[in-house]
């Protein structure tokens, strides 16, 4: 159904379950070097993967927990608070585990707190070098409350750290009431990371928005949210995984036995389910009437309904079927058995009713053979379809979806969206987006797809730089608004340059106005009564707008290149290839020079040869095809990866943003606040700063913005006006 198609009321499908590919999670380590030079840290190590101590320690942050930096005295802290105390014993036994560093716990007695009715416990690690790991692998638990998000880690991780993490979570943000249990929070985002969470491990729940409550600190109303689990399955199957290792489970457990003849949560099925269901009862002569009333008011019906229903014809089926049909002679009893109207027995012999039961009477007429031959074909026909429907209806109750209805439909304007997408994911063309499963199109801005889909797409994106104007003395990476990661993904990058070019100008000047002149002949013929524009002189003058090849033309030949030629490629041409990234390669031999091309040019080098026989419609790739490609990518690492201070290739402008160069300036720098900040007690005037560094030949203003860049990346903090200490 096309998304303009969409009702108040349709049903629209979700996943019942996310079929997330989980792996051991790898993580990133702060750099051993920069840590070693504040003398000042405490003993500390970090683990080099996920597991499930750490998962629930983030379940813990994430609902309970605090992750800060201060810029205005340089501390860090990572602090869990709880009116629970062995929820802190097990956070504080976490950290000391997992991150072999001391922590203390701060007793705050209800006494000394506003409206506390219990004592608040609050277990504290200060650590800069652990605010970075944090930072550095779970930003989403770094941020205000408001904002968090579970970690993209906790998702791509294996079942059993998805479920600690949520244990954890539960124990700091669990709720529950006279009705319902679940996850509570202020940030949408994270309810969202819930629901999706819990759905990967095959729970189902649904957001309630809360009452709102005032912030005390921002004076202003928020919103708070209820991530209630739903459903007999759901419940029972979060009780057993998560809910038996909290503090609560007997009341847990209660709302699993309360909801186990309940069907009162979510779980229904479209209407148009149950129009074949009661067909099939109908059938069998089984309907018992129940179906009426909700296929009148266009309703949904539970799943456990449609299942029961469709049990009931399913168990009459297999009540025939010790009746072997090709044994039995009386006409009469199998068309009482099988359900068959009389009529469709009349339609097929062109006889009337009357008749039929005549022949049934009477055996010995000459159509009583003929009549029990039809009525056999009908019963086996019917069998036959009545089970591919059961099939076909017990394929959707059965699968991993389940549907949910359309509350409004609006047109949301693209305004402000320069670009929308059209990503297909094989084999099956769809895929799932805010929670929904799609097909065929999505908005690349909007798409929050968790699950891990087969997927492969050509994209051809543009983008302006950031300031308006590419600078050429500034890397391609820090002048589009696009993460260096995706943006190395790219195979090609090309700039395209507004310069003056009398030739160039000239040309594209005529054009235009030809054009325009083309489309306002062709205007004054059609719309002007009488006109003196002649058929041929908008012919002429639409010559310059015709392509040379026809759109349709040109669609049809991608689309056998791409459907029909799959080019092999030869050895010179594979050769060539070799060579030309080899010479690249070894441009960064020396110790000191940068690395010009990484392994992924050679695979993108591969691609494009590739392309280039397919579009001559070439089952070789040739040493031709080959001279061409290297051609195009050097002439693209010339505008996107040339390091126009040392004049060589480096891979590191496009996929970090940051040349070599500019990093081992930044190196100097900090040897230089290093070796002044020894000098003064530990901090560095910023004018000796950068009369060091003029010393080494570094410019004063190049300096000062080097400096910048370090304060934003949280490297270097200012304690005191014109004085900064690396963190």
């Amino acid at each position: 159904m096309l998304a303009g198609e969409f009702e108040t009321g349709a049903f629209a499908p979700i996943p019942n379950k996310y079929p997330l590919v989980s792996s051991d999670v790898s993580l990133q380590i702060p750099d051993s070097r920069q840590r070693a030079h504040g003398r000042h840290y405490k003993k500390i190590s970090f683990p080099t993967r996920l597991d499930s101590d750490l998962g629930r320690l983030l379940g813990y942050i994430v609902s309970e927990g605090h992750v800060y930096f201060s810029e205005k005295n340089g501390v860090a802290e990572v602090m869990i608070s709880n009116t629970d105390l062995d929820i802190i014993n097990d956070a504080d036994d976490l950290i000391r585990g997992t991150f072999d560093t001391a922590t203390y716990i701060q007793h705050q007695p209800h006494s000394t707190r506003k409206t506390a009715t219990k004592d608040l416990y609050t277990v504290r690690c200060i650590s800069i070098p652990l605010y970075g790991f944090m930072k550095l692998n779970f930003e989403g638990v770094t941020v205000k409350s408001h904002e968090r998000r579970i970690p993209d880690q906790i998702f791509a991780s294996y079942d059993e750290v998805k479920i600690e993490f949520l244990i954890g979570a539960f124990r700091g943000d669990g709720f529950y009431d006279s009705e319902r249990f679940g996850y509570t929070t202020n940030s949408i985002g994270l309810a969202n990371d819930y629901s999706d969470l819990l759905l990967c491990l095959g729970i189902y729940s649904y957001i309630a928005k809360s009452t709102e409550y005032k912030s005390n600190k921002e004076e202003r109303m928020k919103s708070a949210y209820k991530v209630v689990v739903s459903g007999q399955d759901s419940q029972k199957r979060f009780y057993g995984i998560i809910g038996t290792h909290d503090k609560r489970h007997e009341r847990i457990n209660q709302f699993v036995v309360r909801s186990h003849n309940k069907l009162n949560d979510r779980d229904t099925v479209p209407v148009d389910i149950a129009i074949l269901i009661k067909k099939l009862l109908k059938d069998y002569k089984l309907d018992n009437g129940y179906f009426d009333k909700i296929i009148a008011n266009n309703n949904g019906i539970h799943r456990k309904v449609a299942l029961k229903y469709l049990n009931k014809v399913e168990s009459y089926l297999h009540s025939l079927q010790p009746h072997n049909i090709d044994e039995m002679t009386n006409p009469r009893e199998i068309r009482k058995k099988y359900r068959i109207p009389i009529h469709l027995i009349a339609g097929r012999m062109d006889l009337s009713d009357s008749m039929v039961t005549y022949i049934e009477r009477n055996p010995s007429t000459k159509n009583a053979p003929r009549m029990l031959e039809q009525i056999k074909y009908i019963a086996k026909v019917k069998i036959g379809a009545s089970e591919n429907t059961i099939k076909d209806i017990k394929r959707i109750i059965e699968s991993d979806i389940r549907f949910t209805t359309v509350k409004s439909v609006s047109m949301v304007r693209n305004d402000g969206f320069d670009w929308v997408y059209d990503v297909t994911v094989e084999p099956d063309h769809t895929f799932v987006s805010n929670g929904l499963i799609l097909h065929n199109t999505v908005s690349i801005a909007k798409a929050g797809i968790m699950a891990t889909l087969k997927s492969r797409c050509a994209l051809l994106g543009a983008a302006n730089p950031k300031y308006g104007r590419f600078d050429p003395y500034e890397g391609i990476a820090q002048q589009i608004k696009m993460a260096p990661a995706l943006l190395s993904r790219f195979d090609l990058i090309f700039v395209l340059k507004d310069e003056p070019d009398i030739g160039r100008d000239s040309a594209i000047a005529s054009h235009i106005l030809r054009a325009h002149h083309a489309g306002e002949l062709h205007a004054h013929q059609t719309n002007v009564s009488g006109s003196g524009v002649t058929h041929s002189d908008v012919e002429g003058a639409m010559k310059i707008i015709k392509p040379e090849i026809m759109p349709d033309l040109l669609r049809k030949y991608v689309a056998y290149a791409k459907r029909g030629i799959y080019p092999i490629m030869e050895s010179d041409a594979m050769d060539r290839l070799i060579e030309f990234y080899l010479g690249l390669r070894r441009q960064g031999e020396d110790r000191d020079s940068p690395v010009p091309v990484t392994a992924r040019q050679l695979e993108a080098l591969v691609r494009l040869c590739e392309a280039s026989a397919r579009m001559r419609l070439s089952d070789e790739v040739t040493i031709e095809d080959a001279k061409r490609v290297i051609r195009v990518v050097e002439s693209c690492l010339r505008q996107v990866a040339f390091d126009a201070e040392t004049g060589m290739f480096d891979a590191d402008l496009i996929t970090t943003g940051v040349s070599k160069s500019q990093r081992d300036k930044f190196k100097i720098l900090r040897g230089i606040i290093r070796d002044i900040a020894a000098e003064h007690g530990g901090m560095a005037s910023m004018d000796d700063i950068c009369v060091r560094a003029e010393e080494q030949g570094f410019d004063r203003e190049h300096v000062e913005d080097m400096l910048k860049r370090l304060k934003t990346q949280g490297e270097l903090y200012e304690p005191t006006q014109g004085n900064v200490r690396l963190s």
